[in-house]
């Protein structure tokens, strides 16, 4: 992979991080496919319809995303 990819890999994880902690439902789809799923603190599978649900809502909010060390 040359710079410019990881470059552009880099934006991308950042602009989805910026969803995220914008709470923004919209944004946040256009990063996820429709198969994507996110595995709760209690081991709970959540599918995306009901993620975005919960996020526009207003019932799920984040404060921060970090990546800590990209791979």
């Amino acid at each position: 992979m040359n710079d410019e990819s990881i470059e552009q890999l880099l934006q991308l994880d950042k602009d989805f991080q910026d969803a995220i902690v914008a709470n923004n439902a919209e944004a946040i789809e256009r990063f996820v496919t429709e198969d994507w799923i996110i595995v709760n603190a209690d081991g709970r599978i959540v599918e995306k319809d009901r993620f975005l649900a919960v996020v526009k809502s207003g019932a799920l909010t984040h404060d921060t995303m970090k990546l800590d060390e990209p791979r």
